[in-house]
C-alpha cells in the first residue's frame, strides 16, 4: 500500500514471470516445471 501498488502479493510476481514466458512463445509444457503443477489448467490460471 505504501508503494501505491494495489493488491500486490507473492503470486503477483509469479504471474508476471509466467506471463512473460508465455509471451516469449514458451510452450505450456516448458513453463509447467516452474510452477510444480500437474495439470495444465492450474498453470493457465497464472498466465494472463
Amino acid at each position: 500500500m505504501a508503494a501505491g501498488v494495489p493488491q500486490f502479493s507473492t503470486h503477483t510476481t509469479r504471474r508476471l514471470c509466467l506471463t512473460d514466458l508465455a509471451r516469449m512463445d514458451w510452450e505450456l509444457h516448458a513453463i509447467m516445471p516452474f510452477t510444480s503443477h500437474r495439470h495444465t489448467d492450474s498453470t493457465l490460471q497464472y498466465i494472463h
